[in-house]
């Protein structure tokens, strides 16, 4: 009985200092055991994945900086039809819904007190990613220029001379012309594009084609043999099917792009054709520009002060923005035009213009009342197709825009009062848009109308004069 009482006092001690301790514990810091070296490396490792994962995060943000870079909202006709493409542009067949969206919110958020001119900014950027190529109504423009251009004197005159119409067709058989388009090469649809091109000129139009940088590949090691291939393989002669196919077919992409060597070449290539009676043309179709050292802005100029009248048309065939915008300062220099042909339907569509205006040449000074009124109400006709055209890309980027908007609304990146805001600057710009098209198209109208008028007159007085 002694040793049980001893035993129950002890357990009894033992007992109350553990409550004690446990009181201690739940009133302060609980007590933690150190960690060990394992753990503590472990949670070192953890941070600095995070600290990477963060430093990838924000490299992949887009800056205010980037944003505020933005090419400003379209302030005239010529700022619209040469806005830069866009990564998603909205009239696009094949439109990247979800590209967009994941883009977007690579933005940075719209902080609340945000001003109008962040807005605006945040506006303009998401206003950039949605633009697609518009059509330059330069061609129009030079189709109502042609109509006044005519002499009256030889319109009226029984001795009219038969104008010359001379075609050089220069094309890129660089390497990159090998790059597929669907099922067909570039190469190959360009070749069929100009096939189809020489054999709906006139019958007595004279064609050249010249191809240069078909020769050795995209090596360095040839890059010597390449930018000295420019060959003039065909003309000038009326169009024949079996000798022009005869040195096309043959044509394979291969190396670099004298561009400057081949702008050069196709002046002097039509220098026989310096009579005031003859319209030389030369179309390029290039997928890139010079890689071969030479300045084809430089030869442009010294093309354009030659004594051969010569218009110089570039068609950049599925080349990238910052390429399209050189080739353009190229055609410019030359007093020319550039487009961009993007696709097969493309590039047959700007020979098809091509081929209009070798008509239109054609029949340059056999024109009577009748065909002017032709022409008139045919540059009627394509103002109004071209302003069309204009405004229906327009709904695409609305409707892109705000559904970027709304995205952003929902990951809280923007307010409801923002997204508000943002809409109405859209709108704002939008019908911006469709205020200068509708002005440009007026205008372009009364010049038609003007000209049409004059000729009209001119005509008539000459008439009058010989009746009499």
């Amino acid at each position: 009985m002694k040793y049980l009482s001893i035993i129950l006092l002890a357990v009894f001690i033992i007992v109350g200092c553990s409550n004690e301790q446990a009181e201690t514990n739940d009133n302060d810091t609980p007590i933690q055991e150190e960690p060990t070296k394992e753990v503590v490396q472990d949670s070192i490792e953890e941070d600095q994945e995070v600290e990477e994962t963060v430093d990838e995060n924000e490299e992949s943000q887009i800056t205010w900086e980037e944003i505020r870079a933005t090419p400003a909202f379209p302030s005239s006709i010529e700022d619209l039809v040469h806005y830069p493409v866009g990564l998603f542009p909205s009239t696009a067949e094949d439109f990247d819904l979800e590209g967009l969206k994941e883009h977007v919110l690579q933005m940075p958020k719209l902080e609340e007190n945000a001003t109008e001119k962040d807005l605006y900014d945040f506006a303009k950027y998401i206003y950039s990613l949605l633009q697609g190529s518009k059509e330059d109504p330069r061609p129009i423009v030079q189709s109502i220029a042609m109509l006044n251009s005519d002499n009256p004197d030889k319109i009226a005159s029984p001795d009219i001379q038969k104008e010359q119409y001379n075609v050089l067709i220069a094309l890129d058989a660089s390497g990159s012309m090998g790059h597929y388009l669907g099922n067909e090469t570039r190469m190959e649809i360009a070749k069929a594009a100009i096939k189809e091109f020489a054999a709906s000129l006139p019958e007595d139009a004279n064609v050249g084609l010249r191809v240069y940088g078909h020769e050795g590949t995209g090596s360095n090691s040839d890059k010597e043999l390449s930018c000295s291939a420019n060959e003039l393989l065909y003309g000038f002669t009326p169009y024949n099917e079996t000798e022009l196919n005869s040195v096309l077919d043959p044509i394979h992409p291969a190396g670099w792009t004298p561009l400057a060597n081949a702008l050069e070449l196709a002046g002097k290539d039509l220098e026989a054709f310096a009579e005031e009676n003859s319209r030389n043309i030369i179309y390029f179709v290039s997928d890139g520009i010079e890689t071969c050292g030479g300045d084809a802005v430089k030869v442009g100029e010294q093309l354009k002060n030659l004594n051969v009248e010569t218009v110089v048309n570039i068609i950049g065939f599925a080349v990238e923005k910052d390429e399209s915008a050189s080739l353009k300062t190229v055609a410019d220099a030359a007093g020319g035009t550039y487009s961009d042909a993007r696709n097969q339907q493309q590039l047959k569509s700007e020979f098809d213009r091509a081929l209009r205006e070798a008509y239109e040449w054609q029949s340059w000074k056999i024109k009577s009342q009748g065909e002017t009124l032709y022409e008139k109400n045919r540059n009627d006709i394509d103002i109004r197709s071209w302003r069309n055209r204009l405004y229906l890309t327009t709904p695409g980027t609305v409707n892109r825009f705000n559904e970027s908007l709304w995205h952003l609304k929902n990951h809280s990146y923007i307010s409801e009062e923002q997204r508000i805001r943002l809409d109405e600057i859209i709108k704002e710009v939008i019908d911006n848009e469709v205020t200068m098209m509708d002005e440009y198209m007026e205008f372009l109208l009364s010049v038609n109308e003007e000209d049409f008028a004059q000729k009209w007159e001119e005509i008539e007085n000459i008439y009058n004069s010989n009746t009499n």
